[in-house]
């Protein structure tokens, strides 16, 4: 929930740790290190280097590491 109200009050939307990313804050996090899964299917996992997965449900992409978020 802090990472929501985080992203509704910078208008930005970041999932890492500023620090796993080599950023001193949320909002120095470069665009295309904010997230860990989303949009990234095929790409390591952040944590683990697991390749990203992505499927359909209910008509929207889903993203997941299969090791990190297993079922």
């Amino acid at each position: 929930m802090a990472l929501l109200r985080a992203g509704a009050r910078s208008g930005r939307s970041v999932t890492v740790e500023p620090a796993e990313v080599g950023a001193a804050s949320r909002a120095t996090v470069p665009a295309g290190d904010r997230v860990h899964v989303y949009r990234r299917a095929g790409a390591p996992c952040r944590r683990c280097h697991t390749a990203i997965r992505s499927w359909e449900l209910g008509g929207r992409a889903i993203f997941a590491c299969p090791t990190c978020q297993p079922r």
